[in-house]
């Protein structure tokens, strides 16, 4: 018997397998920011030292020394 029904059979089952977990959906979460709190800017596309280096040290300064807590976003 040649080889080619179970190799029909595996791709069958390996696409079907791949199918049923990537339909996983993702959610973004809203969460309410207090009155107060200040957004600092990380950087743009030209790093320098006034729009990169500094807001870095300001955050670890912050979370080193004063304990605040930081919230991050991505895009």
């Amino acid at each position: 018997m040649p080889k080619r029904p179970k190799t029909k059979i595996i791709s069958l089952v390996c696409s079907l397998f791949f199918s049923i977990f990537s339909f996983q959906k993702t959610f973004a979460q809203i969460e309410t920011i207090n009155s107060g709190s200040y957004i600092i800017d990380m950087g743009s596309q030209a790093p320098t030292i006034s729009n990169s280096v500094k807001p870095f040290g300001l955050v670890y300064d912050l979370l080193k020394n004063y304990y605040v807590p930081v919230k991050r976003i991505i895009n």
